[in-house]
């Protein structure tokens, strides 16, 4: 760290839907930032970070940071886990890659929870703020620095900090995180969507008097939409993007409050468990909710290829006895078996990619043509989605997303991903680039 004078200003950074905000002595800086911020190499940390501090009228900053839910993601629980490794568990399926660092906390009673980055982003975090001269005193996730801003509530309240370019949800009880999102709705009506998806979800998880805090530019015409929805709107502020109302609840954080990463950056890396290879989906919606139908639709795939591949080897084996037409008939079978084999097979590897909030219905696989029909909380999913299959599937076309409002238990997108025979999987599923952004 910077040895600055310790009574030097403090100020507030934020990312949040694709901007950058810095807070200090009442006035905000606003810049373009990317959406995957995660993904930042050095060099791009250090000049996103100069360019905010090229706006600040103080030489010494101390600053805390607070890190959008694609950077920081959190789980959280009702209760305390019964496992005393459920903060290792979950820091290996959010940050599947590189070393995970853990911050939590929460009532004894619940709810508890956990939130994770990762070492990486710190370092380069904390060596951008040195470049430009500024004292790293806090990094923090995002839902902290929103729910500052709500009101005192004793329910569940959501607070919802929302740019034309994306928004940025926490939820959480006597301001302790239980739910944090990042979504790339641009228009309203999906804006919109998005916070009916996340009041929905609570409700089904028995949250009790939820409200909603919006904060934004043009965050005014959500509210009448979302009462006529029957949900609570128990505040609206206007902020001049979604990254300057989050930096302002960031610059209100009491000093040596708990949900801090930055203590990773002196001690030694925290033993938490790697996990394998990265899936795309996990960087775009935090832990909306898991999908049982996920275990059951890959092993549905498993035995239709362990199906497919036994009647092709019994056919391959009574082929050497059978002459004529007999054999020119198995021949033929075998040729479709394999056709249907290889793109069942191929599904069968993609599931490993299908994200929390999204489940698949139905796949139908045919020799020259193969279509998958499923649901996702969230438009961007699909998205992500459909690039991660078009990396095994070249030629892969989304075909249709469509928002169903008026369905139980809740609002969903729909949507279809349709392949043909002009394009073949191909032999090695290549992973999604995290850095890329869905559009």
């Amino acid at each position: 760290m910077l040895g600055l004078n310790r009574s030097a200003a403090r100020a507030a950074i934020a990312i949040a839907a694709g901007e950058a905000a810095l807070v200090t002595q009442g006035r905000v800086h606003t810049t373009q930032a990317p959406m995957l911020v995660d993904q930042l190499d050095l060099e791009q940390w250090t000049a996103l970070v100069a360019s905010l501090k090229a706006h600040a009228s103080a030489r010494e900053l101390a600053v805390t940071v607070a890190l959008p839910a694609q950077a920081a993601p959190l789980r959280s629980h009702p209760q305390p886990p019964s496992s005393p490794d459920w903060q290792k568990t979950a820091a290996a399926e959010l940050i599947q890659e590189g070393t995970p660092v853990v911050v939590s906390g929460g009532h004894r009673s619940g709810p508890v929870w956990v939130c994770v980055t990762s070492l990486d982003t710190l370092r380069n975090l904390d060596a951008a703020c040195r470049a430009s001269g500024l004292r790293l005193e806090a990094v923090e996730p995002a839902a902290l620095s929103l729910l500052r801003l709500a009101p005192a509530s004793r329910g569940t309240t959501v607070v919802v900090a929302a740019s034309s370019t994306g928004c940025e949800i926490a939820a959480g009880q006597a301001g302790v995180p239980v739910l944090s999102r990042s979504a790339a709705a641009r228009r309203p009506e999906d804006l919109t969507a998005e916070v009916e998806l996340t009041v929905r979800y609570l409700e089904r998880e028995g949250a009790q008097a939820i409200s909603v805090t919006l904060l934004g530019p043009t965050v005014e015409a959500l509210a009448p939409a979302l009462r006529a929805r029957h949900i609570e709107v128990a505040e609206v502020v206007h902020f001049d993007s979604a990254a300057a109302a989050v930096a302002t609840g960031a610059s209100r954080r009491p000093r040596g409050q708990a949900g801090d990463f930055l203590p990773a950056l002196s001690g030694p890396p925290p033993r938490v468990a790697r996990a394998a290879a990265a899936t795309a989906a996990l960087l775009l919606v935090a832990s909306v909710v898991h999908a049982g139908s996920q275990t059951s639709a890959a092993d549905a795939l498993r035995k239709q290829v362990a199906s497919l591949t036994a009647q092709h080897d019994q056919l391959q084996a009574r082929l050497r006895l059978w002459t004529g037409p007999a054999a020119q008939a198995a021949r033929e079978t075998m040729t479709r078996l394999q056709q249907e084999r290889v793109p069942v097979q191929f599904l069968g590897q993609l599931s490993d990619l299908v994200p929390d909030d999204l489940w698949i219905e139905q796949v139908e696989a045919r020799s020259n043509s193969t279509s998958v029909r499923g649901k996702s909380l969230s438009r961007d999913s699909v998205l992500r989605f459909a690039g991660a299959f078009r990396t095994v599937w070249p030629g892969a076309v989304l075909t249709r997303i469509d928002l169903a409002v008026d369905q139980k238990p809740g609002p969903f997108y729909a949507f279809t991903i349709q392949t043909s025979s002009q394009g073949t999987p191909s032999r090695t599923p290549a992973r999604t680039p995290e850095g890329s952004e869905a559009r």
